[in-house]
């Protein structure tokens, strides 16, 4: 487990002066002992101690520290994220420890033990759960049927991540039939969802303010006109990403309804155009995040079309467009609130990436990668005048992949070459790598096992 699973719950706040306010109330004269606190202060400092504290160490002291550690308060978030060994019987014991799971996780666990009917027993123990996340969840996928009956069961569900779970447009309409409250929502790369399903969803689910559909061919301009109709009435979408889907340039612009879009991926739009992208652009004033990546008719004049309007603009993400150094002279010129910028696959130079550096004071990324046009040397130059911005360029990201493996150490500064790049590459092999591990009631002492390549 890991520090997400702490608790959030109001009740047990770790808040300072929460936690002094109840003490003053206590006559500590007769109290001789930890155990003559009440039990609700208990919760409060137990809450102190992580979930590996609470789990490994303290509940092995005594009985009632161990029914203190698995108190339901302490279980209504639980994070099982990239824990192979979770099964179906863990899933509804987990369940059992509270009668209020409000938050479950099974992102990236990816394992063999954990099956449909396991998920749509755990629905069926939590009915408020809140928040589910299923992304590669087990080896196999979900489904609509079993979908369908989670959704029954926890209609309170506010955020759902079903991404590369096969499902069809039956799971999109039972999600508008069950789940009025649905506020998020991650269906990327369900590659058979069409229209038919995203409609009724748009409309149905009025409060949905994130939807990520990206890798989803089905998806056309009629889900867009869908949602640029729910949202004159009352705008409420904040991320939007319908990257690699149906949508064309001219079908973009009933999002100029979609006002309250923080967040928007229009990655491989075909036919993406300034044309079309201004009544966007114009409109949606509030957009932090803009990625627009693999669209041929993107350029300059879209850059500075963009970085204009959009006042609050930090992130862009333009790669393998027709952008140049004066594309980058419009971000260092008007983008004051970029902190990253991405642009790998253009035209843009070493001179480019030094102008946004040096006009920019929240900048603290770059990305460059294959910018054939640019001095590499010169880039690396741009690394040591501004440590502060990491930069995405062959260089650098060999450099990172060599630390990941071993074979360069973080206190190794300097310029990096391709010679020293090559030179640690066929130099010796990296140590081997090693995972910690806590032992159970030792306070905290941990070992290392070896990991086998």
């Amino acid at each position: 487990m890991n520090q997400s699973e702490e608790i959030h719950d109001s009740s047990l706040s770790t808040d300072v002066s929460c936690l002094e306010q109840s003490l003053s109330r206590i006559n500590f004269g007769t109290c001789k002992h930890i155990h003559d606190l009440p039990y609700s202060i208990l919760l409060k400092i137990f809450s102190y101690l992580t979930v590996e504290d609470r789990v490994l160490d303290a509940c092995l002291v005594s009985k009632y520290w161990y029914q203190i550690c698995f108190d339901g308060k302490f279980w209504q978030k639980i994070d099982f994220e990239d824990r192979k060994a979770v099964s179906d019987d863990i899933l509804e014991k987990s369940a059992r420890h509270s009668d209020n799971v409000t938050n479950l996780s099974l992102l990236d666990c990816g394992s063999t033990l954990v099956t449909p009917k396991g998920i749509i027993r755990f629905s069926e123990l939590c009915p408020n759960l809140q928040e589910l996340d299923l992304k590669n969840a087990m080896q196999g996928h979900v489904g609509d049927d079993a979908i369908d009956v989670i959704a029954s069961n926890c209609t309170k569900l506010r955020h759902l991540n079903v991404d590369t779970h096969q499902l069809t447009d039956e799971a999109l309409k039972s999600f508008a039939k069950h789940l009025p409250d649905l506020e998020h929502l991650n269906i990327n790369q369900n590659r058979t969802i069409t229209d038919d399903g995203v409609i009724p969803l748009v409309k149905h689910c009025k409060k949905l303010k994130e939807l990520i559909m990206s890798q989803i061919p089905g998806v056309t301009g009629k889900s867009i006109t869908a949602l640029g109709e729910r949202e004159k009435k009352n705008p409420v979408m904040e991320k939007l990403n319908i990257a690699i889907t149906g949508v064309v340039s001219k079908d973009i612009i009933p999002l100029k309804y979609v006002t309250n879009l923080t967040f928007l991926d229009l990655t491989r739009c075909r036919g993406l155009c300034y044309e079309h992208l201004v009544h966007v652009l114009t409109s949606c004033r509030k957009l932090k995040i803009f990625h627009a990546t693999s669209v041929d008719l993107f350029d300059d004049k879209c850059v500075e079309l963009a970085v204009k309007n959009l006042k609050n603009l930090g992130f862009v993400y333009f790669g393998s467009m027709k952008i140049t150094d004066v594309g980058m002279d419009y971000l260092a010129k008007y983008g004051k609130n970029l902190y990253k910028i991405n642009v790998p696959y253009t035209g843009v130079t070493h001179k480019g990436a030094e102008n946004v550096c040096k006009n920019l004071p929240k900048l603290r990324h770059v990305g460059m990668t294959r910018c054939d046009s640019a001095d590499e040397d010169e880039l690396e130059l741009l690394v040591q005048r501004y440590p502060h911005i990491s930069f995405s360029t062959f260089r650098q990201d060999a450099k990172r992949m060599l630390m990941r493996a071993g074979k360069w150490h973080e206190d190794e500064v300097g310029i990096v070459t391709k010679e020293l790049i090559m030179q640690k590459l066929c130099g010796s092999p990296p140590p081997p790598r090693r995972k910690p591990r806590r032992l159970i009631g030792t306070g905290g002492k941990i070992e290392y096992i070896t990991i086998k390549m």
